[in-house]
């Protein structure tokens, strides 16, 4: 790293897997591929964009690390703080410190990863390290989701997202940075100029961004419910909002609306009560034909129009 902690390794790819096929929750999985740059490596330091939820570290072969706490962090920057000064290394002991100050703030954080006496790392050896996380919790659930791709110019950076069961991607928007440009939009068509690759499958999306690429990159995507699935309560609900607005009608302007009594009008009035309650059940039955509760839960708007409709229907004629 370039403040002189961990410079013992090299992280060569970054990969990124976030999982939303929880209704409820989104887990996050960051591979870190690296190189040993000396022999006999036992401390790892990755730094990393955010304080990272319910945070677990394994090895390659599924085999959980030990996470310092931040205070062995600090200690051990304050002591190479000290002997850049004893041996007046000015620049380096200034940067140093700032790190250090942006590590005490919380606007940067470091993970000191400790390897167990016989896993340490030979040299040029490679290795994955990997976090897994939960994703920050929103005060108000939304299937709208922001990604900010590093600015690294030394390796590739994947992203694959896994689309929730029962929604289909929307595209994703993809803004690009330079400087203090406007953000332009990229539409994608993978050309080798492209500073991305974006690669769709059914139920997952990978996007990278190439080692060469040294603007800042920021994705928009989003997730909306399978059509398969809310059409058809969707098209009950409009059969049963257009049943009580026929009766509506046909009471409150039979002379404007209609020349002569719309046929079956005076039946939808006479059994006007057994109607409405039958709409309104209908109604409050129509989310259940939906097993996604996330897409349930979005239905429940659905049902307000034929409800509505049903009670004006009730109290007129």
């Amino acid at each position: 790293m370039a403040n002189g902690v961990g410079s013992e390794i090299t992280v060569i790819r970054q990969r990124y897997f976030l999982d939303h096929t929880s209704n409820s929750q989104t887990f996050i999985t960051d591979e870190y591929t690296i190189i040993a740059n000396n022999a006999d490596i036992d401390n790892i330091f990755i730094e990393v964009p955010r304080f990272l939820l319910n945070l677990k570290i394994y090895d390659m072969d599924g085999q959980e690390l030990s996470l310092l706490p931040n205070d062995y962090t600090y200690a051990l920057i304050e002591d190479r703080i000290e002997k850049l000064n004893y041996q007046i290394r000015k620049e380096e002991e200034t940067q140093l410190t700032k790190y250090y100050e942006d590590l005490r703030n919380h606007t940067k954080y470091l993970l000191w990863i400790k390897l167990p006496p016989s896993k340490k790392l030979l040299k040029n050896e490679i290795r994955n390290i990997t976090l897994k996380y939960d994703a920050e919790r929103k005060k108000k659930p939304s299937q709208k989701f922001e990604l900010d791709f590093p600015n690294v110019e030394t390796h590739n950076v994947f992203y694959a997202i896994r689309k929730p069961d029962d929604f289909m991607f929307t595209n994703a928007r993809i803004e690009i940075t330079h400087g203090s440009d406007k953000p332009k939009k990229y539409k994608g068509g993978n050309n080798k100029n492209d500073p991305i690759y974006v690669n769709k499958g059914f139920d997952s999306m990978v996007i990278t961004k190439k080692s060469e690429t040294t603007m800042p990159i920021k994705v928009r995507y989003s997730f909306q419910p399978d059509k398969n699935i809310t059409a058809g309560p969707m098209t009950i609900a409009g059969w049963l909002s257009l049943l009580p607005l026929y009766a509506i009608f046909s009471v409150v302007c039979p002379g404007l609306c209609f020349k002569n009594p719309p046929p079956g009008a005076e039946f939808f009035i006479q059994h006007k009560l057994e109607l409405g309650l039958g709409i309104i059940t209908a109604s409050l039955v129509l989310p259940t034909l939906v097993n996604n509760q996330v897409i349930r839960n979005s239905l429940r708007s659905v049902i307000y129009l034929p409800i509505i409709l049903a009670i004006v229907m009730l109290f007129i004629g």
